[in-house]
């Protein structure tokens, strides 16, 4: 809600407590290994996650800040998108110094890197597909889908299989045209 006190204005928002990233035990030196959640918990984040991008895509919104600690969740284990302070709104453009980056390391997607005005709705994905690796495994992808010293996800966690590997290696393809289309 939003109103005014005393000539001033004010708002309230629903305060929610957790996050991806706590749940993870992701800090702010995101390269050090975070816990390991169990596949369903991961699969129900990023469908959630999917949902809510696929809603934001729909209106014309793409979010270039995707990572586990802009994903609050509320008492009842919904999953909600925050921080929209990078978003970009229809065919708005950057406008800022060329050699910036925009976005988180290790989550904005190379191509958002390069030139953010180029990031459209698969921007949101790449980052959604590095989540779940990290969900999965505890750690960071240290290299590319398509680098020979890849590590798929079933590597590292013997619960999933090569389903998983195919999945998160689209959804984090260095190449845009390899990757996802839509949420």
């Amino acid at each position: 809600d939003f109103d005014q006190a005393h000539g001033r204005p004010f708002y309230t928002m629903a305060y929610y407590a957790d996050n991806i990233g706590a749940i993870m035990g992701e800090s702010y030196r995101i390269e050090q290994p975070s816990r390991v959640l169990p596949a369903e918990t991961a699969l129900d984040v990023v469908r959630q996650t999917l949902y809510g991008l696929a809603c934001l895509h729909a209106a014309g919104i793409v979010h270039r800040d995707i990572k586990p600690f802009n994903l609050l969740v509320t008492s009842n284990d919904t999953v909600k998108i925050c921080d929209f302070g990078l978003s970009k709104i229809r065919k708005e453009h950057y406008g800022g110094p060329s050699h910036l980056k925009v976005g988180s390391p290790f989550y904005a997607a190379p191509e958002q890197e390069k030139d953010p005005d180029s990031a459209g709705p698969a921007a949101d994905l790449y980052p959604v597909g590095i989540m779940l690796y990290r969900m999965l495994t505890g750690c960071l992808p240290q290299y590319p889908p398509d680098h020979p010293e890849y590590l798929p996800p079933s590597r590292l966690n013997t619960d999933l299989d090569s389903i998983w590997d195919d999945f998160i290696a689209r959804a984090a393809a260095i190449d845009l045209q390899e990757r996802f289309s839509d949420a």
